[in-house]
């Protein structure tokens, strides 16, 4: 290896350069080049220069070799070097190292890199094939609906129980604004009994056959009356009803008094005859026939001893039955004592019996036992 000294004097300063084949030292001690270097500079108080020029200059460079570098003088000013080949130069501006991960790429399309927009969000990309995504991610490492934290919906996606004495200008009522009503295409606003309007409901399925016997029950005390399949009132207490209509009539047959053991027709209307003293023992019962138009009930028959148990009688014991067009009814009842004021009743509403213009009523009253007086009344309904 041959090796030179080359002393270099200006002034007071010296520098040496020391020179091997292959490898040049510059430094102010004399040491030797790094085996390794081409060129070894070595000072703690200077730094090297390399060519300094414009981007027109730097663009002119004819064939530029591979990783030649320049300092450029004008904007983008900084260090350039040539990272393609001499044929094809492309030079590479060398940056601080803001982001590393910028240098050279592009982002946001096909094959590339996703790169976060300035508010540190993702940018507009499809997201489709995101998997195990949370169903909401606002709820990541969030408490709510306490002091300080966000509000959460509830399940039905109403406001939790929080305090809102803050709000302002909140509308009498959110649903009504900018909303018309009860029209082609629009909401149905109840009105103001909370009642639906006047709309055509001929859509509507699966409505009950009455609203109001959904989940209630009826006829006993606390509760709603319901009318029996013939649309009549069950047999409930109506000795609290006041101002019943004149179109709710007695009809009643008077004393009947009978020493005879016998069965006989009565009419319906009577006043205080006796029976005959000899058989049939039996009244023509002159049957009360409905000729005028009608369309009520029979509801209710009573029997009552009228004399307390007078001299030689025993138990009444007698049963009266109404006849409707000749054929007995229902509407019975049987009274077994003789003192006074007793009384038998037959108020079951299933045992009404149905008036209709030209249906003919009386009595048939059979005693078993030889005497008693009585009178009967029958309450007979219209409407």
């Amino acid at each position: 290896m041959k090796k030179f000294t080359l002393l270099v004097c200006s002034g007071f300063v010296m520098t040496t350069v020391m020179t091997f084949a292959q490898s040049v030292a510059v430094n102010g001690t004399g040491a030797d080049a790094d085996n390794s270097a081409i060129l070894d500079v070595t000072s703690t108080e200077k730094g090297v220069l390399i060519p300094r020029m414009t981007s027109t200059d730097r663009t002119a460079i004819s064939s530029p070799a591979a990783g030649l570098m320049v300092y450029q003088t004008d904007a983008p000013t900084g260090f350039y070097y040539n990272q393609g080949t001499s044929v094809t130069p492309d030079w590479v501006l060398l940056q601080p190292a803001v982001n590393v991960t910028t240098q050279g790429n592009t982002f946001n399309g096909a094959n590339n890199l996703v790169q976060l927009d300035g508010a540190g969000k993702l940018p507009a990309v499809d997201g489709s094939l995101l998997t195990v995504l949370p169903s909401n991610a606002t709820t990541q490492g969030n408490t709510f609906n306490g002091a300080n934290n966000l509000v959460q919906l509830d399940g039905s996606g109403r406001l939790p129980a929080v305090n809102g004495s803050q709000l302002t200008a909140l509308p009498s009522n959110v649903t009504t604004q900018g909303n018309t009503f009860n029209g082609a295409n629009n909401l149905v606003q109840l009105d103001g009994s909370g009642r639906l309007p006047a709309v055509n409901g001929s859509q509507l399925t699966a409505l009950p056959s009455n609203v109001t016997t959904q989940g209630n029950t009826f006829n006993t005390a606390n509760n709603l009356v319901k009318l029996d399949g013939s649309n009549r009132l069950p047999a409930v207490d109506g000795s609290q009803l006041t101002n019943l209509p004149s179109n709710s009539s007695i009809f009643h047959s008077g004393f009947v008094v009978n020493s005879t053991i016998s069965t006989f027709s009565l009419p319906l209307m009577n006043s205080g005859l006796p029976l005959p003293n000899s058989a049939p023992y039996a009244y023509n019962p002159s049957m009360l026939t409905f000729a005028s138009p009608v369309n009520g009930v029979i509801d209710n028959l009573q029997v009552k001893q009228v004399v307390d148990n007078p001299a030689g009688f025993v138990n009444a014991n007698v049963t009266v039955t109404l006849y409707k067009n000749n054929a007995p009814t229902n509407l019975s009842c049987a009274l077994v004592t003789n003192i006074a004021g007793a009384t038998c009743n037959n108020l079951n509403g299933a045992n009404a019996v149905t008036v209709n213009m030209g249906d003919t009523f009386y009595y048939v009253v059979t005693q078993s036992d030889v005497t008693s007086i009585f009178r009967i009344n029958a309450v007979v309904r219209f409407r």
